[in-house]
């Protein structure tokens, strides 16, 4: 009976080492948010906020602004762009801050046409994130625009706008509150500077694993133990666990 449930032990304490190690090896959903746009938002706030628009206009720069997580500092991610269905650009970046940041992806004015305009984001071969907004011809958003909802404008609307005294005053608010070009100088030297400070060697990367995934590394230990002990002490360690549990 005690060499039955021995047997059973081990086989139960390996399962787990084995399930714990193939879930750390595998790729988990770590794109938290994603907004394509005309605008890039290298903020955590401003990206959560920012609206995703319906469409694009062709021949604009698309910007897709993606904040990752569980990210360590180095990770890879490929961004894809296609323009109904074809493959017009792929390019592949790393993280440049440790456990979470944003990346930008980019496509180009040139690529922009008119059509569906398909993104997505690759670990590997695995796709985590895909958006497909519709891309409109140059100025048919625009005539659209003016055919639909188009506003009424007349001598009580223009004086309106005028003598609007909170208007001013609402966008100097706005203009002092975005960063100057010294400030964003600062934010990209400190960023660089990290990156530098950062130990790339072998075990700096294990150190960084264990801070992002700590429950992984505690499981995949405490099932090595067992399994070490086991082979070790033989039926006296398994014997020992089992009358802790009450076996």
């Amino acid at each position: 009976m005690k060499k039955i449930k021995t047997t059973v032990l081990l086989f139960v304490m390996f399962s787990l080492l084995i399930i714990t190690l193939t879930g750390c090896g595998s790729s988990t959903n770590t794109v938290e948010t994603c907004v394509l746009s005309n605008e890039q938002y290298t903020d955590k706030a401003d990206l959560e906020s920012a609206a995703q628009p319906e469409d694009f206009e062709a021949g604009q720069d698309i910007y897709a602004s993606v904040r990752f997580i569980e990210s360590p500092l180095g990770m890879e991610y490929t961004g894809k762009w296609y323009m109904d269905d074809t493959e017009v650009k792929t390019e592949t970046k790393e993280m440049i801050t440790d456990k979470s940041g944003i990346i930008i992806f980019t496509l180009e004015a040139d690529k922009v046409t008119a059509g569906t305009v398909r993104f997505e984001i690759l670990h590997g071969d695995d796709v985590l994130f895909s958006k497909e907004p519709k891309v409109c011809y140059r100025g048919q958003r625009a005539l659209s625009s003016k055919n639909i909802n188009r506003p009424k404008r007349g001598r009580n609307a223009d004086m309106k706008k005028n003598n609007d005294p909170f208007e001013g005053i609402f966008d100097s608010f706005q203009d002092k509150a975005l960063p100057t070009e010294e400030q964003k100088e600062k934010m990209l030297n400190y960023v660089l500077l990290e990156n530098r400070l950062q130990d790339n060697s072998v075990l700096g990367k294990v150190g960084r694993w264990i801070s992002v995934y700590p429950w992984r590394f505690a499981f995949s230990a405490a099932a090595a133990q067992a399994v070490v002990f086991t082979l070790i002490f033989g039926t006296e360690y398994t014997n020992l666990v089992l009358r802790m549990f009450g076996g």
